[in-house]
């Protein structure tokens, strides 16, 4: 059982990865008619790559709640396999000498902790999922006129403060815009992005308790198979636990890949919070970075990338002050004071508000 649970988390994977380049697929599309356009062909005159166009975009937002409905899948089937085949093999034979009971160590190691991250892990989600991410559209219009200064969005006819854009898919600008998630089918910005960092946070801190539950199961079954003899296990022994357990290899290094992936992206969405900047932001400014290094070499020879460093210190003086207060002000300014860091670890809404200003 634990080898075909395994195998449909493999193809929930991969069902994952196939929906999310349904989601992007109008993106590709436009990548690859602009290469073609910049070659000399005119693929936007077709009226059938129009179409194509108009048809993929509209499959691409119904794809996105395919992709929200795997991850409620992914986070619900390592909570089978945890309850259903990693406790009872730590229950079988337990040395009876032990200082700790078998209840009590039940409890401690396998119940709280998982319903300590799962509830959180979905209360969190949940949270991503229905609260809006906050639309300009909902912040009234300056009686006075827009300055040069500031930027406007020609498609809400509406200014748009530091760090908006405008998100096509939920039609609108979102107040300070992180990305649009193709996993919750929703934008993450002022308003739902403190869920969405405590969300990263327990994801990965569950992968790293799934690589924990499932270490011993995995190194004890590997060891008897390299000791094994030709006598058929006997009935109840841990040799045949083992030979039931048969998917302690695909579960423990689905977990640790899960946590390496996870652990890399909350460190990249800790440092994105902790500089004040967004994702969107983020990734631009990386892209530009490195348009202009090469724009100064090109100019001025190899390693000269003085100009860069000048460039960037102006583009980070040109922001709101309230972003250049440095760590620790801007992870409070997205989760709440540090000094009420208690709260973070209850899935409890009201908590929750009072920790985030911008709900």
């Amino acid at each position: 059982i634990l080898q075909t649970m395994a195998a449909v988390a493999v193809f929930v994977l991969v069902g994952i990865v196939l929906v999310c380049l349904m989601v992007t697929l109008p993106l590709i599309m436009e990548l690859f008619l602009n290469i073609l356009e910049s070659l000399g062909f005119r693929p936007w005159r077709s009226l059938h790559i129009t179409r194509l166009m108009t048809t993929a975009m509209r499959f691409s937002d119904k794809a996105e709640y395919l992709v929200m409905a795997s991850v409620l899948a992914l986070i619900t089937m390592p909570i089978y396999i945890h309850f259903s085949h990693v406790v009872p093999f730590f229950i079988r034979d337990y040395p009876e000498d032990s200082w700790i009971s078998l209840p009590l160590y039940l409890l401690l190691v396998h119940i709280l902790p998982s319903v300590f991250l799962n509830s959180n892990m979905f209360y969190h989600f949940y949270k991503i999922v229905f609260i809006s991410p906050g639309l300009t559209k909902n912040v009234p219009i300056p009686s006075s006129p827009v300055s040069e200064s500031e930027r406007w969005c020609s498609e809400c006819q509406r200014p748009k403060p530091p760090q908006a854009h405008h998100c096509h898919t939920c039609g609108g600008c979102v107040l300070r815009h992180d990305h649009h998630c193709i996993f919750a089918a929703n934008c993450i910005g002022l308003k739902n992005a403190h869920h969405f960092f405590l969300f990263v946070f327990y994801c990965a801190l569950s992968c790293l308790y799934a690589v924990y539950v499932s270490h011993e199961p995995y190194t004890y079954c590997n060891s008897l198979e390299q000791h094994e003899d030709a006598d058929p296990p006997a009935p109840g022994s841990l040799k045949e636990k083992c030979q039931d357990y048969g998917g302690s290899d695909v579960f423990f290094w689905l977990s640790v890949l899960s946590a390496c992936v996870l652990c890399l992206f909350f460190v990249i969405t800790f440092h994105v919070t902790a500089s004040g900047d967004t994702l969107h932001d983020f990734l631009k400014q990386r892209v530009w970075k490195r348009h202009k290094r090469v724009e100064s070499e090109q100019q001025n020879g190899p390693g000269t990338d003085n100009t860069v460093v000048t460039i960037k210190a102006n583009r980070r003086l040109e922001r709101k002050p309230e972003i250049l207060k440095g760590w620790k002000q801007n992870v409070e300014n997205s989760l709440g004071p540090l000094t009420t860091w208690w709260r973070w670890l209850l899935p409890v809404p009201w908590l929750h508000k009072s920790q985030n200003k911008h709900e």
